[in-house]
């Protein structure tokens, strides 16, 4: 049996793209939370920001 130190690569690489996820994941709400705090412009009505598709009236 080998008694000495060993680095993993595969799981150092595994590592690695979880901490790259996060990271990316953290600015994406960062982004949502600042878009969120911006005042709604006059022109968007409560219809156009709560309705996805026009109505079948």
């Amino acid at each position: 049996m080998d008694d000495k130190w060993k680095f993993d690569l595969e799981c150092a690489w595994d590592e690695l793209q979880i901490r790259r996820i996060g990271r990316n994941e953290l600015t994406a709400i960062e982004n949502l939370q600042a878009y969120a705090s911006e005042p709604t412009p006059p022109w968007i009505t409560k219809a156009t920001r709560f309705s996805s598709s026009p109505s079948a009236s």
